[in-house]
């Protein structure tokens, strides 16, 4: 599935102001077709849920406005596969607030990357003075990498998409997540799934960012089970005592637009998929 990133989002809005804005494997037998439109079923009824709360327009493939518009904020990628359960919002890269984030991530990388350049050359220069004097030098010097973008990338990246995707499940499901807090349990209100959220935040160190994070068990009653690894690590257990298949719904990226599915809750066309029990 594309997706558009800072510097795509950047290229790809200044093209279009310029221009005026005017290995598959083949499954065969019964059991097979019957997975294909359990597949299919599932990826009509995610489009539905997530419609349901978050409405925007559709893009094309390149994550641009079929229409050339500015005006929403948000897209919907369209789908590269009616059997692919996933949702997939990118920003507008012509909408005027989506530019001003992409431009200001932009000018917070490109500081990030000079402070890592000044520290790789005053590397190289004493490296050079300690050859020139006889003494040892390092075996490797500092090379200025991706990594010395800053969290400013990884948080524009996070920031400005949001990914659901829904997987057919059987039994216990085990997950893990690394951020600055733990994951917490949401309210399910007596309704057919059960919830677990997690905000978005640096930590670590280096410095990382961890996206908004929601996972939605369909057809799960049993509460999950949360476990700190670590300070910043955290093991997450779903459906073990889920009597039958069940679905799980992962959202992960812009932090309202994960809040806009926590809050409306829209899984209903999911619940529908669930054999009677």
């Amino acid at each position: 599935m594309p997706r558009l990133t800072r510097r795509c989002l950047l290229a790809t809005s200044a093209m279009w102001l310029a221009a005026g804005v005017p290995g598959v494997l083949r499954a065969q037998g019964r059991g097979a077709v019957a997975a294909s439109t359990d597949a299919a079923r599932l990826a009509t009824a995610l489009r539905e849920a997530v419609a349901g709360a978050i409405a925007v327009p559709d893009s094309d493939p390149d994550g641009t406005p079929r229409d050339g518009r500015a005006d929403a904020p948000w897209l919907r990628l369209p789908s590269t596969s009616r059997e692919e359960a996933v949702v997939t919002l990118v920003a507008n890269p012509l909408h005027p607030e989506q530019r001003a984030r992409a431009l200001q991530a932009e000018r917070e990388i490109q500081q990030a990357a000079r402070v890592s350049q000044d520290a790789s050359q005053r590397d190289y220069e004493r490296a050079v003075d300690a050859f020139a004097r006889g003494l040892p030098t390092p075996e490797r010097l500092r090379e200025v990498s991706l990594e010395d973008e800053g969290v400013a990338g990884e948080r524009y990246d996070a920031e400005s998409e949001l990914v659901v995707r829904a997987t057919w499940q059987r039994g216990g499901h085990v997950l893990s997540r690394s951020g600055p807090a733990a994951p917490g349990v949401v309210p399910s209100a007596g309704r057919p799934w059960v919830a677990v959220a997690a905000a978005a935040g640096e930590f670590g160190t280096p410095v990382r960012y961890a996206a908004t994070e929601l996972w939605v068990a369909v057809g799960v009653s049993a509460a999950p089970v949360i476990r700190a690894l670590s300070a910043e690590g955290f093991e997450i257990t779903l459906g073990e005592a889920a009597d039958g298949p069940w679905v799980l719904v992962h959202a992960r990226g812009h932090r309202p637009l994960v809040e806009a599915l926590l809050a409306d809750a829209p899984w209903m066309p999911v619940v529908r998929l669930l054999p009677a029990r």
